[in-house]
């Protein structure tokens, strides 16, 4: 396993959190990507992938959340590459609170592609040696659980994609899929479960004008609820799949 482990530090403002002062499982998201994004711009992988024209795409997210650090509470946020297989990069992330227990923790999958031509590219020693990834590893792929097909929809949303979801390339920021699917969770939900595991599994990009519909299902088992969602754009285009498991609030603080 490749020991590039990289950390860094995050309060958690009064933004990031519910109306109960939980942090949001969106707001993690964004940690995990400022972690990654910092740790590689460090790495000098920014500025490689920029002059070649290559980019990461994230395929896939799988999310644990055991508890959600509170308001003003100090955490620690790891992560560090996995492995590479020719096109796709894993990578993990940890977050610890302050007595060291770790508190969430997510594994990723990325694609390499060639930003003008948007199709994937083999990744290269160069990139194996600036992220410090071992050949020894390339058949060592985290697990990664995908999202459960929506197989009946029981909400339905539809959702415009405004300039402020766009990310830096110019397509909708990742995160922005999880807020919409869970715009569509019912309140009585949101307010008696807690979310401890996120699977996403992204399948096309979108971009700034579009329309989006979140189509929605919930699977319920009496403590756990199960929720299933997907993502099309207007011609009926599958963006995104996701799945949301939710304990009572008895289950996580």
């Amino acid at each position: 396993m490749n020991s590039n482990i990289f950390e860094l530090e995050y309060r958690i403002p009064y933004y990031d959190v519910d109306y109960q002062k939980r942090t949001l499982i969106t707001s993690l998201i964004n940690y995990f990507n400022d972690i990654a994004f910092v740790q590689s711009e460090n790495l000098g992988g920014i500025a490689y992938l920029r002059q070649n024209n290559l980019g990461w795409v994230l395929m896939n997210w799988d999310i644990k959340v055991d508890r959600y650090p509170r308001f003003n509470e100090r955490v620690l946020v790891r992560t560090s590459p996995h492995s590479f297989n020719k096109f796709f990069a894993y990578r993990w992330f940890e977050i610890y609170d302050k007595d060291g227990i770790k508190i969430a923790k997510a594994n990723s999958r990325w694609l390499l592609i060639n930003t003008e031509k948007r199709r994937p590219v083999k990744i290269n020693d160069y990139l194996y040696w600036i992220y410090g990834v071992s050949y020894e590893n390339n058949n060592n792929i985290l697990p990664i659980e995908e999202p459960q097909k929506l197989l009946s929809i029981d909400i339905e949303k539809q959702f415009e994609v405004r300039y402020s979801d766009l990310d830096s390339n110019g397509h909708v920021n990742n995160v922005k899929y999880v807020v919409w699917a869970l715009d569509t969770v019912p309140l009585e939900i949101i307010s008696n479960y807690s979310l401890q595991r996120l699977k996403v599994k992204y399948e096309k990009e979108v971009t700034y004008g579009k329309t989006v519909r979140v189509l929605t299902g919930i699977l319920s088992e009496q403590k756990t609820i199960v929720i299933l969602h997907k993502i099309v754009d207007e011609d009926e285009t599958e963006l995104c799949f996701l799945e949301s498991v939710w304990f009572l609030n008895e289950k996580l603080s």
